[in-house]
C-alpha cells in the first residue's frame, strides 16, 4: 500500500518537471528565434538607411 501511495505522487512530480522543461526549452526556442532576427533586421535598416544617405 505504500509503495502505490508513492509511486503516483513521483509519477505526477516527473510529469510536472517534464511538462515545465519542455515549456522553458519551447519558450528560449521561441526566445532565440525572436531576439536572432531583431538585431539582424536593425543592422540591415541601420545599413540601408546610411547606404541611402
Amino acid at each position: 500500500m505504500f509503495l502505490l501511495h508513492i509511486i503516483p505522487s513521483f509519477w505526477i512530480k516527473a510529469h510536472h518537471l517534464i511538462f515545465f522543461s519542455l515549456i522553458t526549452h519551447i519558450c528560449h526556442i521561441s526566445l532565440c528565434f525572436c531576439w536572432v532576427p531583431l538585431p539582424g533586421s536593425a543592422l540591415l535598416l541601420h545599413f540601408l538607411q546610411s547606404s541611402h544617405k
